[in-house]
């Protein structure tokens, strides 16, 4: 018996058009990827670019570290800007102004030297800042000063304690003078020592028309109580300014210099003619002595009375003013703020880190605190 068996039936295969659709679309999804990863390598900063950016940036602190550190002087730190005086660059004779300032993120850093042009240090900075660290100082300063005293009572005399003293009328001519000597307390170490004005009691004669002349006279020799040269110029009143009874009467002096070593002095008081007033004197013969005493002279101030043992029971009643320059110390303590380091940072817009740099300050300038 025959059995027919079945024919094996062909091996299935890609149609023509198949083909072509499966070729194309590989093609296509190629294309596609290969331009995925050529943006991608292309949004890769590149090794080359990177190292160029921070030689850049690198150069840039290094050269304000170095102007830095030679500063004299910082007027400006604000974190973002400096500027400093440094020793003279240009043998202009005159020391050099420097400025760094940046303007905010993706500006470059600037840099001008006194007041040339403002040129770009570096471009494209993402970040900088420079702080200051500063060091304070405690010192204390002595300063000696001068300060003028104003009017200064240096001497007077209008009594004797406990004694009722006599009056007595002493006529001024141009022979008959009085004085009254006295003894100066000035303040210690004073200097430029002058006498402004005195004061004495005097009353009208019968010259209307003369003169009362005052003068400050030094003795001969100095520390005696004798008047010998006049000092500056005269003190002039008016005889047609006194009244007929005792007024105290003010006597102004511009120019009287008192001379070094003298603490003794003697106000003279004189007419210009006879009659030209009258001076008020005290007598009393148990006076005890002190540092005044009244003289007269009737020769014109050649000799004077009374003698020596007499001197203290006489004294015309008076004020001495003056004036000088005081002479002092004061100590205070200041608190100064020392820059002695800086701390740099810059970072440009291609770099993922910052530099940053510390410089000390060789000057260590000065700031506010």
């Amino acid at each position: 018996m025959n059995v027919r068996r079945p024919m094996p039936s062909a091996s299935p295969g890609f149609t023509l058009v198949e083909l072509v659709l499966s070729v194309g679309i590989t093609a296509a999804l190629t294309a596609g990827l290969a331009s995925a990863v050529l943006l991608s390598a292309y949004s890769l900063p590149s090794r080359r670019s990177d190292s160029r950016d921070t030689i850049r940036a690198n150069a840039s602190v290094q050269q304000l570290a170095a102007d830095l550190s030679s500063a004299r002087t910082i007027s400006v730190r604000d974190g973002v800007e400096v500027e400093f005086e440094v020793a003279d660059r240009d043998e202009d004779g005159s020391a050099d102004l420097l400025r760094y300032a940046w303007g905010g993120a993706g500006t470059a850093l600037m840099y001008q030297r006194n007041a040339g042009t403002s040129m770009p240090l570096v471009d494209d900075v993402a970040e900088f800042s420079i702080s200051t660290i500063t060091r304070n100082v405690e010192e204390s300063k002595t300063t000696t000063g001068s300060t003028p005293s104003g009017e200064l009572l240096l001497a007077s005399f209008t009594g004797w304690a406990g004694i009722l003293a006599t009056s007595q009328n002493f006529t001024l001519t141009h022979r008959d003078w009085a004085a009254q000597s006295f003894s100066m307390t000035w303040p210690e170490g004073s200097t430029d020592r002058q006498i402004t004005r005195a004061r004495c009691r005097l009353r009208a004669a019968s010259r209307p028309d003369a003169m009362v002349l005052g003068l400050i006279y030094a003795p001969q020799p100095a520390g005696s109580s004798v008047p010998r040269s006049a000092i500056g110029s005269p003190a002039i009143i008016p005889s047609s300014l006194l009244t007929p009874s005792y007024q105290w009467t003010d006597l102004a002096f511009q120019d009287v210099v008192v001379p070094s070593g003298h603490s003794v002095l003697a106000l003279v008081v004189r007419g210009s003619v006879s009659g030209a007033g009258t001076m008020e004197r005290y007598y009393d013969l148990l006076a005890g002595s002190n540092q005044t005493f009244g003289l007269w002279s009737t020769d014109g101030g050649t000799n004077w009375n009374p003698s020596l043992l007499g001197q203290h029971s006489y004294d015309h009643p008076f004020y001495v003013y003056g004036r000088c320059t005081l002479q002092g110390s004061q100590t205070t303590v200041m608190q100064r703020a020392l820059v002695v380091e800086a701390v740099i940072t810059i970072r440009l817009t291609s770099q993922s880190r910052a530099l940053a740099t510390r410089v000390a300050l060789i000057n260590k300038p000065e700031v506010t605190p």
